[in-house]
């Protein structure tokens, strides 16, 4: 799980974008009201996640990733 952002640029987080940091293509997409993602990870296998925030200001930007 992760907390929504302090700032969103004055309008609500539509969407997460979150990537296993070892794995970049490892990646989920949830909606704004969701903040947790599951991953099928081998078993004792720690892992690092990156989380971005989209709204309505940059709901396009997720094309190029």
């Amino acid at each position: 799980t992760w907390a929504a952002p302090v700032s969103n640029g004055g309008r609500a987080v539509n969407q997460y974008r979150v990537c296993q940091v070892q794995t970049p293509a490892n990646c989920a997409t949830t909606d704004g009201a969701t903040r947790q993602a599951t991953f099928d990870l081998p078993r004792n296998q720690q892992a690092s996640f990156t989380v971005i925030a989209f709204n309505n200001l940059c709901l396009n930007c997720l094309q190029g990733l």
